[in-house]
């Protein structure tokens, strides 16, 4: 337990979090954790890791814009797209 007067920072909240990591139940939460960064660090390494995080990258990308469009379709975009429809319609040179 920390004394009242003691000033906190992250190095000592992180000190406090390693401690109570490693003390659990034979460590096991520090061991899963590092088997877990090991396997996320072979899978970053490796270049078919990395087009996936890519791949998933982009398709959470679109799921954003899309959410967003269909949340704001009636109220801005549809009048905004037809407005430029029109206006691609009317163009005459």
């Amino acid at each position: 337990m920390r004394a009242p007067s003691e000033q906190v920072t992250f190095a000592t909240i992180g000190n406090d979090i390693r401690r109570f990591l490693v003390s659990s139940p034979n460590g096991l939460i520090m061991k899963t954790l590092n088997k877990f960064n090991g396997s996320l660090a072979k899978f970053h390494k490796d270049e078919r890791g990395l087009e996936a995080l890519q791949i998933v990258m982009i398709i959470a990308v679109a799921a954003v814009a899309l959410i967003f469009v269909k949340k704001n379709w009636d109220d801005g975009i549809k009048p905004w797209f037809d407005d430029v429809v029109g206006q691609v319609l009317d163009f005459t040179e």
